[in-house]
């Protein structure tokens, strides 16, 4: 690879990962571009020879938060032994998530969901992809577990999955809209409580 165009790639990303956090905060109709300006420290012609748009930046930017969380919480999940414990610890990593969130602004899933749901469906695609990958990968993880027998195999995965993703993902909006950060918590003691009464044969 040539040098200019090492530095050409160095910038580019340099400007999602400043201009990420303003995304997820502000979402995209908030962030305006004088705000990453100022974060970045480019001009607005030096952001779009990267970028062919402000749209485009920012579905950089929600690629770049989403691989944050998936990193955190996803790949924290694959290092636990076994269906188990993998579910408990997808739980236990959303709880740590409200205290320690590796992005700011809270999930970037929820954040884009929401305010993509009747425009911008660029963003909107994005986020339901995101959205079905954590489905997907949660599915697997209990479809697992009924096949070593650690689950009962009276629920649909896909069914339970969306059952946990939704409550967390609704208790993450509460706690944000409360500024409680005890709720998260609770629920996710809940959803660890359901693990072992009705999960576990």
């Amino acid at each position: 690879m040539k040098r200019q165009e090492r530095n050409a790639k160095k910038t580019r990303q340099e400007i999602i990962e400043k201009s990420a956090p303003i995304f997820n905060k502000y979402g995209y109709e908030g962030a305006r571009m004088d705000m990453i300006v100022a974060e970045t420290g480019y001009q607005k012609g030096g952001i779009y020879k990267h970028f062919s748009s402000k749209m485009d930046l920012a579905q950089a930017a929600f690629q770049y938060n989403y691989e944050k969380i998936h990193k955190g919480y996803l790949m924290k999940v694959g290092e636990s032994e076994g269906p188990r414990n993998q579910l408990v610890a997808f739980i236990k990593n959303y709880q740590h998530f409200i205290r320690n969130a590796p992005v700011d602004g809270g999930c970037p899933i929820l954040n884009t969901a929401i305010e993509s749901d009747d425009s911008h469906r660029e963003l909107r695609h994005l986020s339901r992809a995101a959205l079905d990958e954590w489905i997907d990968a949660l599915s697997h993880v209990i479809e697992n577990g009924q096949d070593l027998g650690e689950f009962n195999n009276q629920d649909d995965p896909r069914g339970v999955a969306e059952f946990f993703i939704a409550t967390i993902e609704g208790a993450v909006m509460m706690g944000k809209l409360k500024r409680d950060g005890a709720l998260m918590k609770k629920i996710g003691d809940r959803l660890l409580s359901y693990i072992e009464k009705v999960l576990v044969p």
